[in-house]
């Protein structure tokens, strides 16, 4: 959730002048939810955000872990969530337009609020989610979403991260034996004395791939 949350920020600040500061937890929860609507969702609500800014000033994303299984939250399901705030400082929406804000007919495009948050409305709905908004008129709007969390195991999805990366580190290596292997007598004298002078990384060109191998593991290789 964090990197599609940072890949929005990136994206967003190419269209807007508006600073969005980014408070997020290394140690989120994981998610199921199809990651396209939700980044829809996300990004129509910094989008009005921005715009209730006037496209300047700063607005705030938090996201942190949420364990409502003890039903703290009475709104929500007695389950845990991933939370997200997105906080803004602009206009805010009084409180007759607050009550019809996800009216699909209804509109504040002039206070920055667009038919999105209608939009992001049904997407998080339709995930077994809730979206909240408080707002003040001239005092700021903060949005919070609640996403319920996967059944995955998390320890368990990173240890299978870990072997992925574990084989695609001894597939390289073994890569750069056989690279080594087939180098001609000149260049291995070369190689030899690049790595003895260096000591550092150097790359192997295959076809047009260069492959990153120290210069240790370059001469224990060759001997």
């Amino acid at each position: 959730m964090n990197l599609v949350i940072f890949q929005i920020i990136n994206n967003l600040s190419n269209h807007y002048a508006t600073k969005i500061s980014y408070f997020g937890n290394p140690d989120l929860w994981i998610i199921s939810a199809d990651k396209n609507q939700i980044e829809q969702a996300i990004v129509n609500v910094l989008e009005n955000a921005c715009e209730a800014m006037s496209n300047k000033g700063k607005v705030k994303i938090k996201t942190n872990n949420f364990d409502n299984t003890d039903n703290l939250e009475s709104e929500l399901n007695p389950v845990k969530y991933v939370k997200i705030e997105i906080e803004d400082r602009g206009k805010g929406i009084n409180e007759s337009h607050l009550q019809r804000i996800y009216d699909p007919y209804f509109t504040t495009k002039f206070l920055g609020r667009g038919l999105g948050l209608t939009v992001s409305y049904s997407i998080i709905t339709k995930h077994s989610g809730k979206i909240f908004i408080n707002s003040k008129e001239l005092f700021g709007t903060k949005v919070t979403i609640f996403l319920p969390i996967s059944n995955i195991d998390r320890n368990a999805i990173k240890e299978e991260i870990k072997e992925i990366f574990k084989s695609k580190e001894e597939r390289k290596k073994e890569i750069n034996k056989e690279l080594l292997r087939n180098l001609y007598e000149e260049e291995i004298k070369l190689l030899k004395q690049f790595c003895k002078e260096n000591k550092k990384q150097v790359y192997i060109r295959s076809s047009n791939i260069f492959l990153p191998i120290s210069c240790e593991e370059a001469i224990k290789y060759l001997e």
